[in-house]
């Protein structure tokens, strides 16, 4: 297979979103194995420390409490995940 891409297509315009990032609510999750208290939010241009939560019309993302995302004015998501101290649990 042979892909050659010439140019942009003019065809698909993205929109950008006119909104900040809209805190809801706190709501409790169990993440990591312990019940959590996470930021709601619903999806605009912003930065999330977690554990969050951001709704978005057809998803919802999940982030830890060592994971942070950023979102641009086109709504992409970039999450920045650190690791976290494993437990062992017997």
């Amino acid at each position: 297979i042979k892909v050659e891409w010439i140019k942009r297509s003019d065809l698909i315009k993205r929109k950008k979103i006119n909104k900040k990032l809209e805190f809801l609510k706190e709501k409790e999750i169990f993440i990591n194995s312990a019940w959590k208290k996470a930021k709601v939010y619903k999806v605009g241009v912003g930065e999330v420390k977690g554990p969050a939560l951001i709704l978005q019309d057809t998803s919802t993302i999940l982030l830890d409490e060592a994971s942070e995302a950023k979102i641009n004015e086109y709504g992409d998501v970039e999450i920045l995940v650190n690791s976290l101290e494993m437990k062992t649990l017997n």
